[in-house]
């Protein structure tokens, strides 16, 4: 198995950092000249995906802070990237995230016209790069950002937009009280132990998925070469991300949760079905009457004896996102759909026991590592996230990251007696919208030799 030149790889992509806190800033270039010497004073400190050695202990030791840099289209064209470059980015990134909101679902209270101020109307243009700093505490971040601060202000032709404060939870949940980040694919080619990461169904078992569904410029799983960006020294090891603010209705989902739960007979059993997992992460699939500690690092569960949903919903949120085997043909359509997917939340912790908050600001910095946005993320959101053709389920959409507004349905099968008839199923109707997004735009992370070729204006199209 060919490894990846993980000193080329911008880090957090194949294999998440997992630090507590995080800053992500975003800058405006007023010229190319301005843009350049900004990444020149980074570029020397940007971190990679190379393994941190260990110490005596066999503690690994971190850095107390990383950085990473990504660019939207906007913010190629601002450093003089030429025109005949520009153009072999896939359609998708060069409109943006914002004139797609009709392919993701962000319409009435996502709509872009109510997102964030920073990417409302022209603000929005002027987003030309994103600079992630995660951090392993609050000191170490405070830290950063004055590091960082203190380049961008050296820079005349420079402007700092705004910046988005991320930090975990105890337990690594989020805001609705479930843990999360759980799920990711392994990748082809690291050399990191599998841990919770799961890659690909295979008659030999789970396998680690083709670097090129991340990476550009790798094979990917139709072992096609993952990219049409020109040139190839710009685009190897480089990676799409979906940056997205996702506002969680906190109060809406206790609510739901307490009267629904009610009539359900419930609560905590109704909440683990619109997700597909208990609230410390236990899969129904393999635990469907309580959560059960033991089965928290099996991650390699199918759906196989589970094709009716009886114990995780068809239209669960798991099985939205990662369908594994449940669309047939042995999880192969579902291969060319995965993402690799970081972030953190963002906003004040609300008590378990308070009726919560719809107007306040928290809810989750959601950031989608992918080779092709259309193919991968706007896929799931369009077809698996907005709509249950997919499933058998008509129009019927996500319960928990869904469109809706107050018209939402979900189905939790029945089940069967021990005289071999089926339960009714129970049908949730009007299904209010728990998740809004908030802003959010596609940016290109290069790899480091694509940031140097950037900073020294060298993109040779021969």
């Amino acid at each position: 198995m060919a490894e990846l030149d993980l000193n080329d790889i911008q880090g957090n992509i194949i294999k998440g950092y997992r630090y507590p806190f995080a800053r992500y800033t975003f800058v405006q270039f007023i010229n190319g000249d301005a843009g350049r010497e900004l990444l020149q004073a980074l570029t020397p400190h940007v971190t990679t995906s190379e393994q941190w050695a260990y110490d005596d202990a066999g503690q690994m030791i971190k850095p107390p802070w990383t950085l990473n840099i990504g660019f939207t289209h906007r913010g190629l064209a601002a450093l003089d990237v030429p025109a005949d470059s520009l153009v072999t980015f896939p359609i998708e990134f060069q409109e943006g995230m914002r004139a797609r909101a009709r392919t993701l679902g962000d319409d009435n209270a996502s709509d872009p016209s109510r997102w964030d101020l920073m990417w409302r109307d022209d603000r929005y243009d002027k987003v030309h790069a994103w600079i992630g700093m995660s951090a392993l505490s609050a000191a170490d971040s405070d830290a950063a950002t004055v590091w960082l601060r203190q380049r961008i202000e050296a820079v005349r032709g420079v402007v700092e937009l705004g910046s988005q404060q991320a930090a975990s939870f105890p337990g690594a949940t989020e805001h609705f009280g479930f843990r999360d980040g759980i799920s990711d694919p392994y990748v082809k080619g690291t050399p990191y132990p599998q841990g919770t990461r799961i890659g690909k169904i295979s008659e030999k078992g789970w396998e680690p998925l083709a670097a090129g569904e991340f990476l550009l410029g790798h094979a990917d799983e139709a072992q096609e070469t993952a990219t049409s960006v020109k040139p190839l020294s710009l685009a190897r090891n480089g990676t799409f991300m979906v940056y997205r603010k996702l506002h969680q209705n906190v109060a809406s989902f206790r609510e739901f949760l307490r009267l629904e739960g009610a009539k359900f007979g419930n609560p905590e059993l109704l909440a683990a079905k619109l997700v597909g997992r208990w609230r410390d992460g236990t899969p129904l699939t393999l635990s469907p009457d309580c959560q059960n500690p033991a089965t928290l690092s099996d991650n390699t569960f199918t759906y196989a004896n589970d094709r009716d949903g009886e114990r995780c919903p068809l239209s669960s949120h798991i099985r939205r996102m990662n369908p594994r085997d449940g669309l047939g043909f042995n999880g192969v359509l579902t291969n060319r759909r995965r993402i690799i997917r970081r972030g953190l939340p963002y906003g004040e912790l609300i008590p378990p026991d308070s009726p919560g908050d719809d107007t306040g600001e928290h809810g989750v910095i959601f950031m989608g590592f992918n080779s092709d946005i259309e193919r991968q993320f706007e896929f799931v959101q369009n077809s698996w996230v907005n709509n249950g053709n997919s499933f058998g389920l008509g129009k019927d959409m996500c319960p928990i990251t869904g469109s809706h507004d107050g018209d939402g349905r979900f189905v939790i099968p029945g089940t069967k007696r021990d005289d071999g008839t089926v339960t009714p199923p129970y049908v949730v109707t009007g299904l209010p919208r728990f998740v809004e997004t908030r802003g959010g735009d596609y940016f290109f992370l290069p790899s480091v030799t694509g940031l140097q070729i950037l900073a020294n204006r060298r993109v040779d199209m021969r």
